[in-house]
């Protein structure tokens, strides 16, 4: 009847989709239960396309997915990790870019 999301603090609870499927209300169990990993990668990379400036912060990430400034900072990070975007300075100034591709060969 209740499903958990998260681990040791971060863990909070919702209902389970048998009970949303019952009231007939399967939208309210997707927000319920939030974007999983990969979408939040997608919507990040999204904005960052969208942005004119072409960077994101830890806030603008942690509003857009919903989730809280501690998780929007390992989300981030591992986007690094994974070579899809950079980080630019330190604490509260510091903002990421999608990792630019180096281009090895040179056209002459």
């Amino acid at each position: 009847m209740i499903e958990a999301k998260g681990e040791k603090k971060g863990r909070i609870y919702h209902l389970s989709a048998m009970l949303y499927h019952r009231f007939a209300s399967i939208s309210g169990y997707v927000r319920a239960r939030g974007f999983d990993r990969i979408q939040q990668y997608q919507m990040v990379l999204s904005a960052l396309k969208a942005s004119p400036e072409g960077r994101i912060t830890r806030e603008t990430v942690a509003e857009l997915c919903k989730i809280t400034k501690p998780q929007a900072y390992h989300l981030l990070r591992k986007m690094c990790i994974d070579g899809k975007l950079e980080l630019h300075g330190k604490s509260r100034g510091a903002y990421y870019t999608q990792k630019r591709t180096q281009n090895t060969r040179s056209y002459k």
